[in-house]
């Protein structure tokens, strides 16, 4: 839902040792970037598949819907994923490590790295930083074509950087991931985060991926899915501390989309499916009625 930011997962993936890859970007802004996506794919030469959430809820919070599209979107012989946010940065031997670890592991587990949140570097002139509350006026900008410059980075110059060598981010509202000091080894399903995790896409199909009824409000989303994962195919988590993904921090300048209800609500919707064992949401695919 945020302009710019494709410079910087690009560069990252075109620097991965491991290159039998695709990246899906779901994409609220679709309409307003798509061709200009698929030249900045083309341009660092990653395979990119750029998709449109299901009636596009933008500027709705529709995590869950729009983390759909990307199930929805993979190739049908995709047979991991590794589910990332906007504005993170891999570093080279990522993805490989994820692969390794599913390769040892081929049935029954996840896998999670950790993400360090780095800060921005010069934003572009063309940029105007947005307050948390601004949704609206961001909106407006899209629409009226101010942020058309920005599109694909917000950075004074497209992203070629370690990212892992800029400052961290200060710590806001919680962001420090609790797999950064933690051991090796099993890992709660609660700290599964969506930022640097990986499963088997037929697992992710198995239980009809994330559930939208949590979506039009903000938490549990990934709470619920890794729950769900551990309760129907019986997901083992393993974490390897030291497998950082960077998150280059958009959350300082950008607004919060709009919410519809209460975190509150979201912690009741997870209670009561939790109470009831974690039941599949709808088919991702369902048949059609031809």
């Amino acid at each position: 839902m945020r302009v710019g930011g494709v410079d910087i997962i690009l560069h990252g993936l075109a620097g991965q040792t491991f290159k039998d890859l695709e990246l899906v970007l779901s994409d609220g802004i679709w309409g307003r970037r798509h061709d200009r996506v698929m030249q900045a794919a083309a341009d660092y030469g990653v395979a990119v598949k750029h998709v449109e959430p299901l009636d596009n809820p933008f500027p709705v919070n529709a995590f869950c819907r729009y983390a759909n599209a990307t199930i929805r979107g993979a190739s049908p012989d995709s047979d991991i994923s590794l589910i990332m946010t906007d504005y993170t940065w891999l570093r080279p031997d990522c993805v490989a490590r994820h692969v390794a670890f599913h390769e040892a592991n081929p049935t029954g587990h996840a896998y999670a790295g950790p993400h360090q949140y780095v800060q921005l570097p010069k934003l572009s002139p063309f940029f105007p930083p947005y307050g948390q509350g601004d949704t609206e006026k961001y909106v407006k900008d899209l629409e009226s074509g101010y942020l058309d410059p920005v599109m694909t980075s917000i950075l004074e110059t497209p992203f070629d950087a370690d990212a892992s060598a800029l400052p961290p981010c200060p710590v806001q509202g919680g962001l420090l991931d609790p797999k950064l000091q933690v051991p090796a080894g099993y890992m709660k399903p609660t700290y599964f985060h969506a930022k640097n995790e990986s499963v088997r896409t037929a697992d992710l199909l198995a239980v009809n991926g994330w559930d939208e009824d949590l979506d039009e409000a903000h938490c549990y989303q990934d709470t619920e899915l890794a729950e769900r994962l551990t309760k129907h195919r019986a997901i083992s988590w393993a974490v390897d501390p030291t497998n950082i993904a960077f998150i280059v921090n958009p959350r300082t300048v950008f607004p919060f989309p709009r919410r519809l209800h209460p975190v509150s609500r979201n912690e009741a919707i997870w209670r009561n499916k939790e109470a009831r064992g974690y039941p599949l949401p709808p088919p991702l695919f369902r048949p059609s009625s031809s």
